[in-house]
């Protein structure tokens, strides 16, 4: 069972994450059993943070995309009334089964319309260029008429690295899942994330890189 913690110390990198996911599939963890995980973890937050409203699930063709697939179908078991938007075909076996295991509606992106709440889960952290320019205007308007926007892992149109803009819309709630990214605590990137929650899927692994807590002693200061 995943859980979520507002706070971890341990920041990955890309590279690090996906040595931890070979890691794991090297222990006999797939990649679909860690999306599943990642889909829970998921769909617990929208059920607690979204209060059961209407819900627009953005899906992408990677397996950013796949965590909002399974999130979609377990948010619909529970009852939840979930429509799916997919950007594209999936392109990872993990994606295509995820999509596969979804029986609810699913239209093209381009034809969305919002919803009380929107899952953001088209890119995830291994974006590195701009996005579409149709894409991030269409984006924009659906998190605009919402009241909650949730993104998976990072909000689409960020470099998990760096933390550059590359077109992202501002997120209320970002899951880090299995831990935290550069992007989560550097700006501009950071400015976007908004509340940031972080799943714990197992990953378990150690990073060079740490968040450390707040000071006591200093007066609050500006994010810049």
């Amino acid at each position: 069972m995943s859980t979520s913690h507002p706070f971890s110390p341990q920041i990955l990198t890309v590279a690090e994450v996906r040595a931890a996911e070979a890691a794991m599939t090297g222990n006999g963890i797939d990649v679909n059993a860690l999306m599943e995980r990642a889909g829970s973890a998921l769909a617990e937050a929208v059920w607690r943070f979204g209060a059961g409203q209407e819900t627009l699930v953005l899906c992408g063709p990677g397996n950013n995309g796949g965590d909002g697939y399974v999130a979609a179908r377990m948010l619909a078991d529970r009852g939840m009334h979930v429509t799916v938007a997919a950007l594209g075909e999936p392109k990872s076996d993990a994606c295509r089964a995820a999509r596969a295991n979804w029986t609810g509606r699913t239209i093209p992106f381009e034809e969305a319309v919002s919803a009380p709440v929107i899952v953001d889960a088209l890119y995830g952290t291994g974006l590195s260029r701009p996005l579409n320019p149709d894409v991030v205007s269409h984006l924009r308007h659906l998190a605009q008429m919402a009241r909650l926007v949730i993104a998976v892992d990072v909000p689409s149109g960020v470099d998990s690295d760096t933390g550059a803009h590359l077109g992202a819309v501002q997120a209320h709630v970002t899951l880090a899942m299995g831990a935290l990214k550069p992007a989560h605590v550097l700006l501009p990137a950071a400015a976007m994330c908004g509340n940031v929650q972080c799943c714990d899927i197992g990953l378990g692994v150690s990073s060079k890189s740490v968040r450390l807590g707040r000071p006591t002693l200093m007066p609050p200061r500006a994010a810049d």
